[in-house]
């Protein structure tokens, strides 16, 4: 029965000891001051500027109360992207979206994200599927809109800076020029 005592008693001091050891080194240099190594040289390597893969967007002519705008890529030939996000604004006193769809690049295709909850913008990421094959298509989006103010002649799309292409070595910066649709 002294034993066992002894064995605990000895048990208890080890992991004592050892607590100890852990709080020290968990402290160790807390209270003493930060010492950042003076830079010595800065080597510069020039920032890449972004590839950029230009777009235009595409309106049909008003139907009663919907407009449908396509974005369509101007070199579709060159276009060996895994995946985009789009980020489109609009007057949302003007129009509203009723859908988005994803266009005609690859033969299959996936939405990531679709975000219609900001007035006036559109956040649209989709991704090539897996074993998915360029396509000869160069739509990259539809967007269809309810015309809400009939009594406006005209609106803007707009593509933000915030567009990007992944690709297989790159990031490309989709450019657009802003699109002017006449509602009369």
């Amino acid at each position: 029965m002294k034993k066992l005592n002894i064995w605990i008693v000895l048990a208890v001091v080890y992991v004592f000891v050892i607590g100890i050891v852990v709080f020290y080194r968990m402290n160790k240099g807390k209270n003493e001051p930060v010492v950042i190594p003076p830079v010595t040289s800065v080597s510069q390597t020039p920032t890449a500027v972004p590839e950029q893969m230009f777009v235009e967007f595409s309106a049909e002519t008003p139907i009663s109360d919907q407009l449908e705008v396509s974005l369509k890529i101007q070199d579709s030939e060159s276009f060996e992207s895994a995946g985009y996000t789009l980020e489109l604004t609009y007057d949302p006193a003007i129009l509203r979206i009723v859908d988005v769809t994803e266009g005609n690049i690859w033969e299959k295709s996936v939405v990531l994200q679709k975000d219609t909850t900001k007035p006036g913008i559109l956040i649209y990421s989709v991704g090539r599927q897996l074993q998915s094959a360029r396509a000869d298509g160069d739509v990259m989006a539809t967007v269809k809109f309810q015309i809400l103010d009939k009594s406006v002649e005209t609106t803007e799309v707009n593509l933000t800076q915030l567009s990007k292409s992944a690709g297989q070595n790159s990031v490309k910066t989709i450019v657009a020029e802003p699109l002017n649709i006449t509602l009369k």
